[in-house]
């Protein structure tokens, strides 16, 4: 029987720490954490106050902590009925030790497919609205979970593409919905697309916009 990690989570949006005005780093990492934990066979469940507050009543020690110390005690992590931390994110380690399990650092660990491919998604959406910050961040976070240098560029490259190749087919619809003809392409802006390349920015001069 699998031992179960219940995490209880004090009211928010969402536990993912990617939403809202600004990325929240310490929900990211916690987020990543729990998938990886579940990758060495842990059943993991995770509760949010806002949407979940029936498992918090369900939950003794849960009802009675929060009856005793209030919101401020959350989050707070159960493994197997035991209530075994409160009021703090545990590190990865940590989450080990609670779990039994040992803990993997550096490129041994196995980074889970979940927090792998939320990151990819991420840095293609960072490159897509041209989001230095959110690029830097998230090229970071790959390279944490033991993803190559070629294979970061690999991915930026196609996110490029896809964004270049989305601009052009949407100034086509313009042109024939303005029953323009298209111009021809020239070496401003478009012809000299900016690309970045796994943490390395670089800058093509064009006749305009560069600089």
């Amino acid at each position: 029987m699998k031992m179960l990690l219940e995490v209880f989570d004090p009211a928010m949006c969402c536990s993912t720490g990617v939403c809202g005005p600004e990325v929240d780093p310490k929900l990211v990492h916690f987020a990543a954490d729990l998938d990886w934990l579940k990758n060495q066979g842990i059943d993991v469940r995770r509760y949010n106050l806002a949407h979940q507050s029936a498992e918090f009543v369900r939950h003794a020690s849960i009802k009675e902590l929060l009856a005793k110390s209030g919101t401020g005690a959350l989050p707070a992590i159960v493994v197997d009925g035991r209530l075994v931390s409160q009021a703090v994110y545990p590190s990865r380690a940590e989450l080990a030790s609670m779990a039994g399990v040992a803990s993997l650092h550096g490129k041994s660990a196995k980074p889970g497919l979940a927090a792998l491919s939320r990151e990819f998604v991420s840095l293609g959406a960072a490159v897509a609205a041209n989001c230095e910050q959110c690029f830097e961040f998230h090229h970071a976070e790959l390279v944490k979970l033991g993803v190559s240098v070629e294979e970061i560029s690999a991915a930026v490259q196609i996110a490029q593409q896809v964004k270049m190749l989305a601009g052009d087919n949407f100034m086509r619809t313009a042109h024939r919905v303005l029953e323009e003809k298209p111009p021809a392409s020239s070496d401003c802006c478009g012809g000299g697309a900016n690309v970045v390349q796994a943490g390395i920015k670089t800058k093509n001069k064009t006749a305009c916009c560069g600089s």
